[in-house]
């Protein structure tokens, strides 16, 4: 089942508000919220988004998502060294995954 639309911009505004709260306090509590939401959306593969998901979000443009990526960074020594890359993969796919969009955008827009 893939979250709805409302679903992952909740996700990535509470993350960011975590993320920051939690730069701005140093209350653990912030950044141990904002990585539990972090390894469910993005770590555990039986939870985790798929890439066209967060693509396919509400994106007013791309600010969200550098807003997202700062809060994750913020709170990132939270996570333990088996996860770290296992996020990192999760944002590789997801490049490709806009690799891909954005090829099959300009092969649309030469062919028409």
């Amino acid at each position: 089942m893939h979250p709805n639309a409302a679903t992952v911009a909740a996700m990535q505004q509470n993350t960011t508000f975590l993320g920051v709260a939690y730069f701005l306090t140093g209350a653990d509590v912030y950044a141990e919220q904002a990585i539990q939401t972090i390894r469910h959306h993005f770590v555990n593969p039986k939870t985790a988004l798929r890439p066209d998901d967060l693509y396919n979000s509400p994106r007013h443009g791309q600010a969200q998502l550098y807003q997202l990526l700062d809060a994750m960074q913020m709170v990132q020594g939270y996570l333990s060294d088996h996860e770290l890359p296992m996020l990192r993969e999760w944002f590789t796919n997801y490049l490709h995954h806009l690799e891909l969009v954005g090829k099959a955008d300009r092969d649309s827009k030469n062919h028409t």
